[in-house]
């Protein structure tokens, strides 16, 4: 997968997340991880999946991991405070 495919696959991950449709986003941001492990996008929005799946525990792993990427998201650590307080 090249960095546009990576890119694309991340965009269609975003799309179904949106629409609610969490296991397809989730499936396409780990296919996006597989490529680019530390994508921050994709590890922070697969720990959102988690805590919107009432996994709390899970998602603070993930969006711990995101932040060791990007540790200036304000968006990561609201989603981190929210999981923390689940």
């Amino acid at each position: 997968m090249s960095a546009a495919d990576s890119a694309a696959t991340f965009q269609q991950g975003l799309a179904l997340h949106r629409q609610g449709r969490l296991g397809e986003a989730e499936a396409l941001y780990r296919a996006v991880l597989a490529k680019e492990p530390a994508h921050f996008g994709a590890l922070h929005l697969t720990g959102l999946i988690h805590y919107q799946l009432g996994k709390p525990a899970t998602a603070t792993q993930w969006i711990d991991r995101a932040l060791a990427v990007n540790p200036a998201s304000p968006e990561a650590h609201s989603n981190l405070g929210l999981a923390c307080s689940a």
